[in-house]
């Protein structure tokens, strides 16, 4: 969620600056506005969910870090008129969210046979029976809940995109 609003207020300002933005200072600009718009969602989270902030809330900078938000705003903000730039960010924001939350769920569904496991300790006690099963007695895949088993699954997932493209192409495309 705050990935998807710095992107979509980033793009907005950028897109409304764009006539005012020199060349040789793009891309700096463009920095120090993710950077301002990151500060203010992590303030924002520390002030209205400050639980959630002190579990997450360290991995909020890093979203400034995000090339592929910037390159969404190299590529389409700086070009595109205000009202266009403001949907793209809002689409791709959902999008990169959706993608990260289905990531996300195959690596516990993988790694604990379900959902939900422990989601007491990110959202407290009342969240205790919100655990879904899936797989009973099972061992679990431990090597899905590390950080290689992310970008392993990543992977699989962007090559299950790339063979479901080339699947809708035509057969006259040049492109195979």
């Amino acid at each position: 969620a705050a990935t998807t609003a710095v992107l979509w207020a980033s793009s907005g300002l950028i897109s409304l600056l764009k006539h005012r933005i020199a060349n040789t200072v793009r891309l700096p600009l463009f920095m120090i506005i993710l950077a301002s718009m990151v500060t203010l969602a992590d303030f924002l989270m520390e002030a209205l969910i400050p639980d959630i902030h002190a579990v997450i809330g360290l991995f909020i900078p890093l979203i400034v870090t995000n090339c592929a938000i910037l390159g969404r705003i190299e590529a389409f903000a700086y070009r595109q008129s205000v009202s266009l730039s403001l949907a793209d960010g809002l689409f791709m924001g959902l999008g990169f969210t959706w993608v990260i939350c289905l990531l996300g769920a195959t690596r516990e569904i993988l790694g604990t046979g379900g959902l939900f496991q422990n989601a007491e300790q990110l959202f407290g006690q009342s969240a205790s029976d919100w655990s879904l099963t899936f797989f009973e007695d099972y061992p679990g895949f431990q090597v899905a809940l590390l950080p290689a088993g992310a970008f392993l699954l990543l992977g699989l997932l962007l090559a299950l995109r790339n063979w479901l493209m080339a699947e809708r192409r035509p057969e006259s495309s040049p492109i195979k």
